[in-house]
């Protein structure tokens, strides 16, 4: 659905005490967690995972490199727990590639619990199936924010201002509960699934596509 200038005005006009008190990116998670039990840290960016496990984030990390990916992951089976700190990318418009968290043709990754921000491309791309994503913020990027592949779960995310969709997935997923605001394209895009719960708002395409999905108790204007 399109909106004519006056009424993404009004809309924003009533909307933003809700927009400004559910969606505000500053507001991490808190940290839940801390190393140990086979728990493996992430101390630095880039990151390369080549091993199945659980991994935790254990401080607020910064990526200066440009053209890079801030973590890699080159194996199935693994737990990424971002412990409520904060990826930062080199600049939404520095270089001209570099995601976040990126993964290609794998199963079973998970991430949870964190923001992923200022990245040149893609925050999130998890390529393969039967992925978690969930508890997170991922904003300011410049290409979608959270891109899954087939029989995937994406919830409880806040995905804004990213410069091209907010939350895009395939078939057979399951994209619950999220925020989808500001995004350039569509707020959330997901084909063969089921779509429910979440609210999006003020994107620059449309606010849900769902081709052959199953849409429901969305809060999309």
């Amino acid at each position: 659905m399109r909106f004519s200038p006056c009424l993404v005005l009004t809309v924003s006009l009533l909307c933003a005490p809700l927009i400004a008190g559910l969606l505000d990116p500053s507001d991490a998670p808190e940290p839940t967690a801390s190393v140990g039990e086979g728990r493996t840290p992430i101390d630095a960016l880039p990151h390369v995972i080549t091993e199945p496990g659980s991994y935790v984030v254990v401080k607020n990390l910064t990526l200066s490199a440009l053209n890079t990916d801030g973590i890699t992951v080159s194996a199935e089976n693994v737990t990424i727990d971002l412990n409520g700190f904060t990826l930062t990318g080199p600049g939404k418009t520095a270089g001209s590639m570099g995601m976040g968290i990126r993964s290609l043709d794998l199963a079973n990754i998970v991430v949870v619990n964190g923001v992923v921000r200022e990245f040149r491309d893609l925050g999130v791309f998890l390529e393969g199936e039967n992925h978690h994503v969930a508890g997170l913020r991922v904003y300011n990027n410049g290409g979608s924010g959270i891109v899954v592949g087939t029989g995937c779960t994406v919830a409880d995310c806040n995905v804004r201002f990213n410069g091209g969709g907010g939350i895009v997935a395939v078939g057979g997923s399951v994209v619950r509960g999220n925020s989808a605001t500001f995004n350039f394209a569509t707020g959330i895009s997901a084909t063969n699934s089921l779509i429910i719960g979440n609210a999006c708002y003020l994107n620059g395409s449309l606010n849900i596509s769902g081709a052959n999905s199953t849409i429901v108790n969305n809060h999309a204007p």
